[in-house]
């Protein structure tokens, strides 16, 4: 079993990646990603094709190919901006306007991200979704610090991440149908406290990837990963 796995069948394999790991390996001595984790528990899931990454500190909606059919139309959705995807944040500032959109380049190539404010949460925290429409690195989030916007945690050691990919919509490589995945916000978005942010996002990454009818054993803390 694969605790965060969201859906899979002959031609696509998704998963709510959970925050502290990695899309892939970034080099020999880095950890291992959710794509190398997938891959060493099963040995049918050896072909994964990687079409979209998240940061590591960045959880949600995780997209990978299993076909060779399904790698060629994900390839040109993606390039060619069929894929629909939402993301949502937490920021401590407010904006002047509820919507907007941001066209700021990105190391010199043309990227867009659509903006809408949510609500303010009871933590005192602000809301927000961002529709990248684009697939720049780091897009939401120099998008929304370049609009007074900067996610919580970003560039910081000591909080997580509250960026969260919550939904990804294409079409099916085999049948030709929408489809869309989503992964509901993480509920320690809405801790206060961040200490127990901290604390709730160690344990959603275990459960992320430990099947606890195979065991309920792990360190509950490690230094480094954990921060």
């Amino acid at each position: 079993m694969i605790p965060c796995l969201l859906f899979e069948d002959d031609h696509l394999l998704v998963v709510n990646k959970p925050a502290g790991m990695a899309t892939h390996r970034a080099g020999e001595m880095a950890a291992c990603g959710i794509h190398e984790f997938l891959k060493s528990r099963r040995p049918d899931l050896c072909n994964l094709g990687i079409h979209q990454r998240l940061d590591r500190q960045t959880s949600g909606v995780l997209l990978f190919s299993r076909s060779p059919e399904a790698c060629q139309s994900l390839a040109c959705q993606f390039e060619g901006r069929a894929a629909l995807k939402e993301y949502v944040f937490l920021t401590r500032e407010s904006a002047s306007n509820s919507n907007f959109d941001a066209s700021d380049s990105i190391e010199g190539k043309p990227a867009k991200t659509r903006f809408q404010f949510q609500r303010r949460l009871s933590n005192g925290l602000h809301l927000w979704k961002a529709f990248p429409e684009t697939g720049r690195t780091h897009q939401v989030r120099l998008h929304a610090a370049a609009h007074g916007l900067r996610i919580v945690g970003d560039d910081s050691g000591n909080e997580p991440l509250l960026l969260h990919a919550a939904r990804l919509e294409l079409e099916h490589p085999a049948t030709g149908k929408r489809v869309v995945f989503q992964a509901p916000m993480p509920p320690w978005f809405e801790t206060g406290d961040i200490g127990q942010r901290r604390l709730q996002a160690a344990l959603a990454l275990r459960q992320a990837l430990i099947d606890e009818k195979e065991t309920n054993a792990w360190r509950w803390i490690h230094r480094h990963a954990d921060g």
